[in-house]
């Protein structure tokens, strides 16, 4: 799932592509989020046959406290400045899957704390999902890794002691 404004930035349409090209009942995608794209993404999911495993479930306040419920975090962006959403994933301790695009790689390293793919490559993200779904451990220790990495990389503590540094 994804929590996600439902904007062309965000590349929501590849990953509802990819979850069309794995052909599995079981598979659910959830949507957590609003924009302009909303009509077309639904237009395009049943378009693909998949509108019962693709759920939009709009804005939600304090969304965070639902990503303990997701197997795999999505952020199919096609830009993205840093991802402040990569972070509390990682401290609900979930696998994420994300594009290779702007600041995502300072957070996500790939199969060291989630897995990159290529943006805009419904292949890629399908292939991703695939293989986190049937390994088990692998989303159990990225889950792990993300979550040390945000706690001792952008815990509170180090941001103070980077901003404090910065003005001496």
């Amino acid at each position: 799932g994804t929590v996600s404004e439902l904007t062309k930035n965000k590349g929501i349409e590849f990953a509802i592509r990819a979850i069309a090209q794995l052909k599995n009942s079981d598979l659910h995608f959830i949507i957590i989020g609003e924009g302009e794209l909303k009509n077309h993404l639904k237009k395009l999911t049943y378009d693909l046959g998949i509108e019962n495993q693709i759920h939009f479930c709009g804005a939600i306040d304090n969304a965070s406290k639902y990503l303990k419920a997701l197997n795999i975090f999505s952020l199919t962006s096609i830009t993205e400045a840093l991802g402040y959403v990569l972070m509390e994933a990682g401290l609900a301790e979930i696998p994420v899957l994300a594009s290779d695009v702007g600041g995502i790689p300072e957070i996500i390293e790939h199969y060291q704390t989630g897995v990159l793919v290529a943006p805009k490559d419904p292949n890629s993200i399908a292939q991703a999902i695939d293989k986190l779904l049937k390994d088990d451990s692998l989303r159990l220790t990225l889950a792990q890794n993300l979550k040390e990495k945000v706690q001792t990389k952008f815990g509170f503590e180090k941001m103070v002691e980077e901003t404090t540094s910065l003005y001496k």
